[in-house]
Parts: C-alpha cells; structure tokens; sequence
C-alpha cells in the first residue's frame, strides 16, 4: 500500500510540474520568424517590420493621410492601413494574425498617457518580456536581466542600426472613435491615442495560440513518464 502511495504521489507531482510548465514567464522561438509568449498564450512576428522587409510596403506605398490608409515604403503607415495589412496577413500557414492591443485603462499604470504600462499585449511584451523602460527606447539593456536581453535577441529590428521603429499602431480605437486610435512607443514605453490618420506609425502582427505542432521536448518525456506510472498503478489494482 505504501509504495502505491509513493507512485501515486510521484505520478501526481510529474503532472502537476507539466500543467505548470506553460505558465513559466517566457519567450519561446518556434522557428520560422515566429515566438511564443506562454503567460500571454500569443505568438508574434518576430520581424517588427515585416510590412517593409517582406516587400509589402514598397508595393502598396501611396494612400491617403485623411483617412489613414497611407504606406511609407520603410513601413510606416496610418493606423487603418495597419489594419488591413495585419487582418489580411497569411504567415506560418496562418491567417488570423492581427494589430496587437493595449490596456486603455491599465491598472499597472497612471493609464492614459503613462509610461511603463505591462497590462496590455504589446506593453507586457516590451515592458516585462524585453525590459523597456519609461523613457528608455528597448534596445538600451542597461538594467535588463539576462533573460529580456536573450528575448530582444529574439526579435528582428529592434536595433538601433537605423532599422529599429520607434511607435507602434494597437487594435483599440479610442473611445469607439474610428478617427483617433491607440498607439504603444517602444523608445518611451508610453501607450497614447493619436489621429488614425497619422502616416508615422508601424504595425507588428499577433495571434492567440501556440503555434507549435508537439510539446517541448523535456515537457513530452515528463508527460509520458508520467502516464506511464499512471499506468504501472492500474495494473497493479488490476491484479488479485
């Protein structure tokens, strides 16, 4: 009876550091441009500027600033050609991508115009995922632990080499206001609403999920350790 209360403990515990595993704070790189942020349970673009590298700004360039459908060939853009770049975006085999959001009334902040939020998607990634700072843009790793430095490292055209953006377009309008939308600075780690018909802007592309096919290596051998003591103990119930 005691050893079946040893396995049985055993087997529980394994399960339960399994269940646990996805709620760890991280950054995972599923290959093919695209990372996994498990608290948030969200995949990103890692390329910042897919818009511009992927040849799509240069090709639709023009528009119009008085109604935000403008495209700068580098990627900027007004807020609702962001929009249509992101809800049309097919990548990975995917196409539910889409503008990420912020917390317009962000408890973990002064909210409206304040500085160093993290209760939103795109703020808790800069913030708390990549170590930005108020008034510090996200390239500088002065006080950044080891961890934000290696999840910067993650990501394309953050840098300042020329290639980094500084302001990017949200999904949240202001106050159901199709004229003025919310945009996130990833120089000031500020979060503000501005006209939709700035054209100064960039867009970074999201999606809810996971977007690997198996689990990580460690967290499959752990699970089917633990299914087979789960099994090991039925067949020792089993027998007379």
């Amino acid at each position: 009876m005691r050893m079946k209360r040893k396995l049985g403990l055993w087997a529980a515990s394994a399960m339960l550091v399994l269940a646990s595993g996805g709620a760890q704070a991280e950054l995972f790189d599923r290959g093919g441009g695209m990372i996994y942020d498990s608290t948030l349970n969200l995949t990103w673009l890692a390329d910042v500027n897919y818009a511009k590298t992927s040849g799509y700004a240069a090709a639709h360039a023009g528009g119009s600033t008085s109604n935000g459908t403008y495209i700068e060939p580098g990627g900027q853009m007004g807020w609702h050609a962001a929009q249509t770049w992101a809800d049309g975006l097919v990548y990975g085999g995917f196409d539910d991508w889409r503008l990420p959001t912020i917390n317009p009334t962000d408890s973990s902040c002064a909210a409206l115009g304040a500085y160093g939020c993290s209760g939103g998607e795109i703020s808790h990634l800069f913030v708390v995922d990549l170590g930005e700072k108020a008034f510090e843009p996200v390239y500088q790793q002065t006080g950044d632990t080891p961890q934000q430095i290696a999840n910067q490292a993650l990501f394309l055209n953050l840098g300042k080499d020329g290639n980094g953006v500084l302001t990017f377009w949200t999904g949240n309008n202001y106050n159901g206001n199709p004229n003025l939308a919310y945009y996130f600075s990833a120089y000031q780690a500020g979060q503000n609403f501005q006209s939709a018909n700035f054209g100064g802007a960039y867009a970074m592309a999201v999606r809810v999920g996971d977007v690997a096919a198996v689990p990580e290596p460690s967290a499959l051998a752990l699970m089917l350790a633990g299914l087979g003591l789960l099994g090991l103990l039925s067949r020792r119930r089993l027998k007379p």
